[in-house]
């Protein structure tokens, strides 16, 4: 399993480095605390042009970017992790096809279980007035249960599904119906994972408007 995991690597490497040496230029801020009023500057490396700035913008000491946090000393780090979460994934991906499930099937599943829940229960702040809370993360131009297909279908909790998720996570149940049980990015057995029947516009159908202008 090791090995196999070792040869699907190396072709996101590039892509792995790329993303923790944006987050540290782009997201981590600034450690630096001034010594007397215990202000921390908020400016992160890509933005730490006018010194240590506190949250209302003011400059509160002049200086470099400071973090122990950087892409030279937590790089490796990274990618072995990502390298222990890769022989993971393809161990328990072997065990559920020796078990009889498609591997279409079973990959969904673990991306739904592994990835999305973890991924959507930490993204957003839990929200009294949102149900559920990660309700408010959503898009109308990337399909954020894939990251890769167009945001085209609507599921009543107000996430948007490519077509390519809504057949994967979804079963046919007409020519152009597919029906869904709850939303692949909320956690299963939530209250509001309900069965959906989604229509799906024929290929060759075109967009059609009503227009009612008298």
């Amino acid at each position: 399993m090791s090995g196999f995991a070792e040869q699907i690597l190396p072709n996101y490497i590039n892509h792995i480095d790329d993303a923790v040496e944006n987050f540290c230029d782009q997201h981590w801020p600034c450690e630096f605390v001034h010594p007397k009023t215990n202000l921390r500057c908020v400016n992160v490396r890509s933005g730490h042009t006018k010194g240590h700035q506190s949250a209302d913008g003011k400059v509160i000491a002049a200086g470099e970017y400071v973090s122990k946090f950087s892409f030279d000393r937590h790089g490796e780090e990274f990618r072995t992790k990502v390298y222990s979460c890769l022989v993971d994934l393809l161990r328990e991906l072997t065990a559920r096809c020796r078990n009889g499930e498609s591997e279409e099937r079973a990959a969904a599943a673990i991306h739904k279980s592994k990835v999305m829940n973890n991924f959507f229960s930490r993204a957003v702040p839990v929200n009294a007035n949102v149900k559920p809370p990660h309700a408010s993360l959503t898009s109308h131009t990337a399909c954020f249960c894939c990251l890769f297909g167009q945001a085209e279908h609507f599921l009543p909790c107000g996430h948007v599904l490519c077509t390519q998720c809504l057949r994967t996570y979804g079963k046919q149940r007409g020519l152009h119906v597919f029906r869904i049980i709850g939303c692949p990015m909320e956690k299963t057995g939530e209250p509001r994972a309900h069965i959906w029947d989604v229509y799906m516009k024929p290929r060759a159908a075109g967009v059609r408007i009503l227009t009612l202008d008298g």
